[in-house]
């Protein structure tokens, strides 16, 4: 069985546990949230299923601190890394949690533009990561 937890601490993932032992795992006191995605299909992308739940469980007001929905996530050159566009580094998802500088989106429509952004630096070859801003602010 594969779940999506959030945990006090606010970091998040998707874990998978044989369902003879997921209710012994999920009785841990330090998540606040679970979600039961059902048997794990071995053909989906995780990382696209993970961002998908972040961002709901963001949007549902879950305490999930995470960089999908921080506004300064950006799409750097790292197969499994958020390119931090404050930091100028690739981070993993989850640093959001005890990230000084984490600034949520204010709504679902922010987030939207934002991936717009993303999506649209990614299509285009020879940007520097720093044109991102541009986007995001609506320049160029």
């Amino acid at each position: 069985m594969q779940f999506f937890l959030v945990f006090k601490s606010g970091k998040a993932r998707l874990a998978t546990f044989p369902p003879q032992e997921a209710e012994r795992q999920l009785e841990r006191r330090s998540i606040v949230y679970e979600e039961n995605l059902g048997a794990r299909d071995p053909r989906s992308e995780d990382k696209d299923l993970f961002k998908r739940k972040v961002r709901e469980a963001f949007l549902k007001k879950i305490p999930v601190r995470n960089c999908w929905s921080c506004r300064y996530h950006g799409i750097g050159r790292y197969e499994d890394l958020i390119f931090c566009r404050l930091r100028k580094d690739g981070v993993s998802s989850n640093d959001a949690a005890d990230c000084r500088s984490y600034q949520p989106y204010r709504n679902g429509d922010e987030a939207a533009r934002a991936e717009k952004a993303n999506e649209e630096y990614v299509r285009k070859s020879g940007r520097s990561i720093l044109d991102l801003d541009k986007l995001l602010s609506g320049e160029s």
